[in-house]
């Protein structure tokens, strides 16, 4: 019983063994002749172009992506605001920006302050100034919170957000910690 197991697992393993040879001398014979695997395997195949364009995707002509900037001077620094849409066909303003910028004598911008960002959905942010940044443009902060309702050209309605108010300049007072008035001394 023992021979006769052991023939069978040897015969196996030289017919796997030579039913691959066969197959490795067919494929190499079949590329030789100028097959390629893609002719008996299509799924192997790479697509050779793109797949078409879907229904409702953007025309050859339209612009995708694009912004538009409008600069306004302040002193003698531009205010930039850029205004991203979605494309030509679906003017869509995905978002905004208005910043503070000093120019090299080439036109470049070497320092820049952001004002605000809105949103797609009309979200205006503020970000926090640094002292050294509004120093270089030679503002405050309310002075540049000024600026940005002054100069920013947002073109989106603002829907909500964080539209920060200049803070009144009020004279030292000690903060009141409840509803009735103290008395000075």
């Amino acid at each position: 019983m023992k021979r006769v197991f052991s023939n069978l697992t040897w015969g196996t393993a030289i017919v796997a063994v030579l039913g691959f040879s066969l197959f490795l001398v067919a494929f190499s014979i079949l590329n030789a002749a100028g097959f390629s695997t893609g002719d008996f395997f299509p799924d192997l195949r790479k697509p050779a172009t793109p797949p078409p364009i879907a229904e409702n995707s953007h025309r050859k002509d339209e612009v995708v992506a694009y912004t538009l900037f409008t600069t306004v001077r302040y002193s003698s620094f531009p205010v930039v605001t850029g205004t991203q849409y979605a494309s030509t066909s679906n003017p869509v303003i995905e978002a905004e920006w208005c910043y503070i910028s000093t120019e090299a004598d080439s036109g470049e911008v070497t320092e820049k302050l952001v004002l605000a960002n809105v949103d797609g959905t009309g979200i205006l942010s503020v970000p926090t100034f640094s002292t050294k940044a509004l120093k270089t443009f030679n503002l405050t902060r309310n002075s540049a919170l000024s600026l940005m309702g002054t100069h920013c050209r947002f073109r989106s309605r603002i829907t909500g957000g964080n539209p920060i108010q200049p803070q009144k300049s009020q004279p030292n007072r000690r903060p009141r910690l409840s509803g009735k008035r103290e008395r000075e001394a």
